[in-house]
């Protein structure tokens, strides 16, 4: 099924948040008189008609391209399958946080 582009755009959103990076690009003020770009931010960048995952790797605005060119939809899927594999770690975390409590509860029972 094809995606459009504000679906992509909702899966950078949530890689962002699970990388604990700013879901704006840049920052809420200027230095200089020149916008700060927020690093660690991941954006769709857009040309020739493909699109591609960028990553900013300085408050400059350089980026680091992340995924090959491809269309919106594979790229939606590459990102989503992103986000499944941090949200999976992030509850096996948790998982092994919790066993940790009750094993020192049991323990010093």
């Amino acid at each position: 099924m094809r995606k459009n582009i504000e679906e992509v755009e909702y899966q950078v959103r949530r890689l962002n948040k699970r990388m604990n990076v700013s879901t704006e690009k840049y920052l809420p003020y200027k230095k200089n008189g020149r916008l700060i770009s927020n690093v660690g931010h991941f954006y769709i960048g857009h040309a020739y008609g493909s699109y591609r995952l960028e990553k900013i790797v300085n408050e400059f605005g350089g980026c680091s391209d992340i995924t090959i060119s491809t269309t919106k939809t594979n790229l939606y899927y590459i990102i989503k399958g992103m986000v499944d594999i941090l949200d999976e770690q992030r509850y096996k975390q948790q998982d092994l946080n919790e066993q940790g409590a009750i094993r020192h509860r049991l323990l010093n029972a």
